[in-house]
Order: structure tokens, then sequence, then C-alpha cells
């Protein structure tokens, strides 16, 4: 086992459009899943290891076998995460640093939003009386953008990754590695479209950096009012967030939802990627 490392030169104007992704992306790609599987493989004998242990109650020597072996399972974790990295360099000039900068913006504001969610599911034809006014109902689950990178990336420059429920996105200068499961792959800037709108959506309360809009029961009579036939009928929010359907290579779709208003109408006077 040992580091892979990949220097990534680029240089503006020369180095845009098609030439703004990296020539090494199959061999770049090829590391990364070889760190990711050692990862998997080594965290799945740690986790058995500590199982195991269990056994001490009922035997000694098995539960001093079990903590030997969780010993060697976690040294050999370390040795994975010490040698397995893959080392991108980036040697860029300041005019490209900008350009590079224009094609992350949109997902660098997702990081400034209090909120985030994937939409997974919506569906239509409920009755608005007892859904708070809505006769769409939608599935979401909470997601997250962190200012750094998972294992067994080592950039020279600091990146976003998106966290979704199955699978993850690295935004770095030349191009997006997309990360599902023990896989890599490796995404154009220029392959990604997104497109920005905003939405009403219902809350029991408001993120701090949303826009309240208006206020809803959650049973409602004809004239939008509370129904007083229920005993229990909460008040509820009426929140205005951002939505961003980003469509990446044209076959991972994400629909995602910012509780930020502002962060939202920022993304929404941003160019397309490119």
């Amino acid at each position: 086992m040992s580091a892979k490392n990949f220097t990534l030169e680029y240089r503006y104007p020369q180095n845009t459009g098609a030439l703004a992704y990296p020539k090494a992306a199959t061999d770049i790609c090829a590391a990364i899943n070889r760190g990711l599987l050692w990862h998997r493989t080594t965290s799945v004998l740690l986790v058995l290891s500590i199982l195991a242990l269990a056994s001490f109650f009922f035997s000694r020597e098995a539960g001093i076998a079990a903590f030997c072996v969780f010993v060697a399972a976690a040294v050999f974790k370390a040795i994975v995460l010490a040698t397995m990295g893959v080392g991108l360099e980036y040697k860029m000039d300041q005019n490209w640093r900008n350009f590079a900068n224009t094609r992350m913006a949109p997902f660098t504001y997702m990081s400034k939003t209090k909120r985030l969610w994937e939409v997974t599911s919506s569906s239509g034809g409920y009755d608005r009386k007892y859904h708070a006014g809505c006769s769409v109902q939608v599935q979401r689950k909470e997601i997250r953008v962190v200012y750094s990178v998972p294992f067994p990336f080592k950039p020279s420059v600091n990146a976003y990754t998106l966290y979704l429920p199955d699978r993850k996105f690295v935004f770095l200068p030349d191009c997006v590695y997309m990360i599902q499961g023990s896989s890599c792959e490796a995404l154009h800037y220029e392959h990604i479209k997104w497109s920005s709108s905003m939405t009403i959506f219902v809350e029991p309360s408001a993120p701090k950096d949303s826009q309240v809009v208006g206020r809803t029961w959650q049973y409602v009579n004809k004239k939008g009012g509370p129904d007083r036939r229920f005993s229990y009928n909460p008040m509820l929010v009426e929140c205005s967030y951002g939505r961003l359907d980003v469509n990446f290579a044209n076959r991972r779709r994400a629909e995602l939802m910012l509780s930020g208003t502002r962060v939202a109408e920022s993304i929404m006077r941003l160019p397309p990627c490119r």
C-alpha cells in the first residue's frame, strides 16, 4: 500500500472549457476507488472485532484473542489512512483560480444556508383542508455541505463536499467527484446543469435564515382560517425557500431545497457552470 500523488497544472485561458478537466481523471478515480475499498474493508474488520470483544464475557481466552484482533484491525486501519490517501497538487495562476471559483460558486453558496434538504419524492391530490392548505406533499431528507473533503482525497486546496443520503459530491477546481459506496466517478463542470426557483413550504417553525411569508393551520376551513372542529390545530408558518435542481452529467439528478432566501436568490443570479 502506498499513497498516490498527482500534479494538476492549469493556466487561463489555455485550460478552459473541455481542457479544464484533469487528463489523469481515470487514474485518479482508480486510486480513489482503491482507497475507498481499503477504507471500507478495514472499517468492517474493526466493527467485527469490536463485536467479538463480547466473547470476553464467555471465555477469557476468546476475549484475549478478540482484543488482539481488535488491536490489529485498528493498526491496519491507521496504516490505510496514512498510506492510501490520494494527493492532488494544484498549480494554478490567479486568473484560473478565479475561473475555478466561478464554477464552484453555486455549491459554495449552498454551504451558507442554515438548513438544506434533498427532496426525495413529491405527490399531489391531497385534500387541502387536512394538510395545512397544501395539495402537494413533499418527502425530504436533511443533507449538509461541509468545507472539507472525505478520505482518500488530499488536495492542496480547500474544497466543499455535498453529502446526500446515498452519495456525496466533492467539488474541486477542475471537476466534481461523485462517490457512491466504494465507487468514484469524475464529472465535468460543463456537464452539470442546474436551475433555481423559489417555493413556499409549510413548517412548524421557521429556520433563522428563511423568510416567513404567511401563517396557516394544520386544518383549515374553506376560507383559509382554522377549522374549529379540531381541538388540536397548531398554527404553522409558510416559509419562502429556494429550490435547486441539479442534473449531474444527464444521469444523476438531485432536487435540493434551501432555507436561506438570500442564498437562493444569489444562486439564481449566477451563470451556468462551465
